[in-house]
Parts: structure tokens; sequence; C-alpha cells
């Protein structure tokens, strides 16, 4: 566009993580076995600031800086106990806790010209608990020699408590969620090589801290606050999928088709207050069949956040082949190809359009090679990936993204004992990616084009050594 600009984003961050687990299993007589675990992790970023400057040459200068604190904790602690139920069925009862802390300290400072003072534009200080428990009892019961049938129900209880101090104000919310979780698991061998598996099963995912948060939207150039009453997305998926290995271990076709139901997916949501001519308040659809009318449209504040859409669904399938190449002398070599196919679809209540999940394609194609040298402990071998394009879309913009493609190359030798090093070359997704970004003036309703960004995407190539064994 005419008034397109030169811009030079510098990051700079410090961050310490690191993460401590172990786990113990006993044998408590006439109890059954005993399994416990725990895990606990820690995150804390410091010194997070982002100089934004405008402008090229003596012309250009700092016009926006954003610091941004923030530290995760988490600790989990799980125990069950298995026991055996005659010859053919097995129990396992236990319970889970999880607990995690997540603080934000985020200040955004902004001026118009060189000659003014960075005044403090927008601060939020939000701290964020979540207590999860979670009770389960997993069911294995091997019906006949051909046929097992695995049961499980998981009841979940979680707690989540926001506390935001913002410069017009202190906010606390507290939402607490209960979800009960069945899966049944069926596997039929009809004989040696051929196998079918009929899965369904109620997931529940877990939300995303920066739901709750304030960021800077790099593209559209503003800041997006969060909502403090998202809640998880229920999910119901099921499968059935058809196993076939080659004869004498040469490899495997598995073939599977899918659907998942989703209640509560989670989107950016149009949580814009409209109003009419007069300053009434008006819904959303009310708003866009009124006559356009400018200064109407510059007294409304077009906002979204993140929340929750009633219903979406995917529908797909997937063909996965590992086939050993003894045919061709060397037996041991795999090759893996494998392409699936889903079509995640819901209704964006911003656009009121039927569209894709936002940051995943429709198709996947996959391919891999393996070859073990036994006699000189060494393998080799490549793994790639290509998704197809993909969007993401919000209330004023829309950004299309061309398929991408990632790869990995890899050496690995037995250098003496266990001990292994592993050389690696890789390519990340999106490299050298293309995309390009629609903005709209107000919202994307109004199919006002107010400009188009031509984007391409180049990030380094990563060659990496790694050893691992053990000791």
């Amino acid at each position: 566009g005419d008034d397109a600009e030169t811009l030079l984003w510098d990051f700079h961050e410090k961050f310490l993580q690191w993460e401590a687990s172990g786990d113990y299993t006993t044998d408590i007589g006439f109890l059954g076995e005993l399994k416990t675990r725990f895990v606990i992790s820690r995150r804390q970023n410091s010194d997070n600031g982002t100089d934004r400057f405008e402008g090229t040459g003596n012309n250009s200068f700092l016009y926006a800086n954003e610091l941004v604190d923030f530290s995760a904790d988490e600790d989990i602690y799980r125990a069950s106990l298995t026991n055996s139920l005659g010859s053919n069925m097995s129990l396992e009862l236990g319970g889970e806790g999880a607990f995690n802390t997540f603080r934000q300290k985020f200040d955004n400072f902004e001026r118009d010209t060189a000659d003014d003072p960075l005044d403090l534009n927008t601060s939020n200080n939000i701290v964020i608990k979540e207590k999860r428990y979670e009770i389960f009892a997993h069911h294995n019961y091997t019906i006949s020699p051909k046929m097992a049938l695995q049961t499980s129900l998981t009841s979940e209880f979680s707690q989540i408590t926001a506390d935001t101090l913002l410069t017009t104000g202190n906010v606390r919310v507290d939402n607490s969620f209960t979800f009960i979780k069945p899966r049944v698991n069926f596997r039929y061998d009809f004989n040696d090589t051929n196998q079918l598996r009929l899965t369904a099963e109620k997931k529940v995912s877990q939300l995303e801290f920066f739901h709750y948060l304030t960021f800077f939207d790099q593209q559209e150039q503003e800041l997006k606050f969060g909502n403090n009453n998202i809640r998880p997305e229920q999910i119901w998926e099921f499968s059935a999928t058809y196993e076939y290995r080659l004869p004498n271990d040469g490899g495997t076709i598995e073939a599977q088709i899918f659907y998942h139901d989703f209640k509560d997916y989670i989107a950016r949501i149009d949580f814009t207050e409209y109003m009419d001519f007069s300053g009434n308040p008006i819904s959303a659809d009310q708003f866009f069949t009124l006559p356009p009318d400018a200064n109407l449209r510059d007294e409304i504040d077009f906002d979204s956040k993140p929340g929750n859409v009633d219903h979406a669904q995917a529908l797909g399938f997937s063909i996965d082949g590992d086939v050993r190449l003894g045919l061709i002398g060397l037996p041991d070599a795999k090759l893996t190809l494998g392409y699936e196919l889903e079509r995640r679809r819901y209704f964006d209540p911003i656009s009121q359009t039927k569209r894709n999940f936002s940051w995943v394609y429709d198709n996947k194609y996959k391919a891999a090679f393996r070859h073990d040298v036994t006699n000189l402990g060494l393998s080799y071998g490549i793994e790639a990936e290509y998704g197809s394009g993909f969007e993401h879309g919000d209330i004023a913009y829309s950004w299309q993204w061309e398929g991408q493609l990632e790869y990995e190359l890899f050496v690995e030798k037995k250098i003496f004992n266990d001990i292994k090093m592993r050389i690696n070359f890789s390519q990340e997704r999106g490299t050298n990616a293309r995309n390009t970004f629609f903005r709209y003036k107000d919202h994307i309703r109004f199919r006002e084009n107010n400009g188009r960004d031509e984007q391409y995407v180049d990030r380094p190539y990563e060659a990496s050594i790694e050893f691992s064994g053990t000791f």
C-alpha cells in the first residue's frame, strides 16, 4: 500500500527451565502392584523486552517498548494399584493431582514521535493458579485369544483462579470444572496378520494460560486481551483401524477412519459492544444490518478474544505403511510412507462463515527411511513431513499460508560400549514459506480491504550433535 512502513522489532529475554521426575513400583501383596510417579518443573523468563522502531536511517525512532516477565510452576503426583481379576482380567485404580501456577507482568510504553516521552499505555499483572484432580479406573479383559477389550473411566475436577491487576482496577475470577471421561477400545485379531481396532473416547483439553493473557498482536499492531471465562474443549473421538502385517516380519500397513465431535471449541470470538445510532446496545447481526455509517463505526471499539464455539467437528482418514527392504538386498533398512486427510470445520462467529481450524492443514504427507548397518554399529536416514496450506483469521484480518515442509537427516554411530553419537541436520517447518496477510477496515464482515502484506519467512537451518547412553 501507499502507507507501507519499515519496522524493526528487537526481542531479548533470559530464561531458566528445569524438571525433576521419578517413579517407584512395588508389589504390596493382595492389594496388587503399586505404581507412583512425580514430576516437578519450573520455568522463569526474565528481562523479556521488545523495542519497536519505525522508519529508516536518521528518521528511525523507538515508538514502543514492551516488558514482560513470567514464571510457570507445575507439580504432578500420581499413584495407582493394579490387580489381577482372574487369568484374563486386570483392574487399575488410581488418582492424579496436578498443581500449576503462572505469573506474568506486562507493561507497554508508546509514543507518537521521537520528541514525545514514552508513556505507559497498558499495564497488568496476572497470577493464574490451577488445581486439577483425576480419579481413574482402567479395566483390561481378554475375552478370547482373538478378542480383547479395554475400558476406562476418569473423573476430572479442576479449579482455576485468575487474579488480574489492571490499570483500570483489579479482577478476580474463579472457575470450577467437572468432567467424566470414558474410553472403550476393542481389538479383534482375524489371524496373525490382520487386526481390527475400534475406539471411542471422550477427551477434555487443558486450558492454555495464554488464553487469559494480554499480548501484542504483531500483525494487527494492537494489544489483545485474554478471556478469564473460557472453558476447556470437550472432544468425543471415534476411530476404526485396520492393520495388516506383511509376511516374514516385512512390515505393516495400517488404515484408519475417524470422526471427532467438539463441544466448546476454542477460537477467536467477537466481544465487541455494538450499539445503534442512539447508543443503545444491540447484537452484532443487528449492527451489520444498519446502513453503513463511518461515524458510527468510529465510535465502536471492535474487539476479539479467545472464547468458545458451541460445536465443531473433524472427519478424516489416514494410511501408513512400514516396509523392510529385504527385496532389494537391504533387510536392515525400512521405508515409511503415510498420508492423512482431516477436515476440521466450525462456524466462525466473527466472519459468519464455515472455515477450517486455525493453524492446521487438511492434508499431511510423511516419509522416512532408516538403514541400520549392524556390523558397523551405524545407522542413517531421513524423516520428512509436508503439510498443505492453512489459515488463521481474526476480527480484522485473514492470514493465508502456503504448504510447508520440514525434514531431518541423521547419522548415528555407536562410538564405545553403550554410548551413541547422533548428527542431525534439519529444516524447521515454515522455512522458505510464503503467506499473504489481508487487512480489513474495522471488521472483516464489512469486506473493505485495507491492505495486503506479502510475506516470506526464512529461518536458519539447524545442525546438532547429540550423545546418549546408559551408564
